[in-house]
């Protein structure tokens, strides 16, 4: 580090000396983003509950990151337009701002996206506005479902995956390949961008 300021003659009175070394490259990702093809995600899908399965669908349809889906409430859909509002984010059960500018955003809902919270809705415990969609009956509806609580369902469907196509020979090679990778697959699912969606907000969101 001495060698460096000598070679660039910087004086050391300098504030932030860090801020005059390019970093190149820092913000990129060191693991290289896992995909899941449309038939391996339908597979998962399956097997998946809910309400899990439906965020699951979210995620990949709009693009959300885990911390985004979790931090909705029923407030932020509309209803009558059928949108979505996407302005929050949590992480280790910490509510906060979303990750970046661009992530903040209003999204057009399909019909069957919206068909299948309104059933989820009926069925919550938790359906008021203030509400989180996915609100943890653990604890009860204070907070929504942890990280480590969706980690541990999208394991427990590989696992569910792997056991069907052992049984089954008739299962898509496909599923089994899938539920043999399922630690690093479902990990890298759950915290990497969907490759699937809207491409603007694919833009945004890199």
């Amino acid at each position: 580090m001495l060698s460096f300021f000598r070679r660039q003659r910087i004086p050391f009175t300098i504030g932030n000396p860090i801020s005059l070394v390019e970093s190149t490259g820092a913000t990129r990702r060191v693991r290289k983003a896992r995909s899941l093809t449309a038939e391996q995600f339908q597979a998962l899908l399956k097997e998946l509950h809910e309400p899990l399965a439906m965020m699951a669908l979210l995620c990949v349809c709009l693009i959300l990151r885990i911390s985004e889906a979790l931090a909705l409430r029923w407030a932020d859909l509309n209803w009558l337009d059928s949108k979505l509002d996407v302005q929050r984010g949590i992480v280790e059960q910490v509510v906060a701002d979303v990750k970046t500018e661009g992530s903040a955003m209003t999204f057009n809902l399909t019909g069957e996206l919206l068909g299948r919270l309104k059933t989820w809705k009926q069925r919550t415990d938790f359906p008021e506005a203030d509400d989180w969609i996915f609100a943890s009956p653990i604890k009860l509806g204070r907070l929504p479902y942890s990280y480590t609580g969706v980690w541990r369902e999208l394991q427990r469907a590989a696992e569910g995956l792997e056991s069907r196509a052992s049984r089954d020979p008739l299962v898509p090679a496909h599923s089994r390949f899938m539920a043999r990778r399922r630690g690093n697959a479902c990990r890298g699912s759950a915290e990497d961008d969907a490759t699937h969606g809207n491409s603007n907000h694919h833009e945004h969101r890199r």
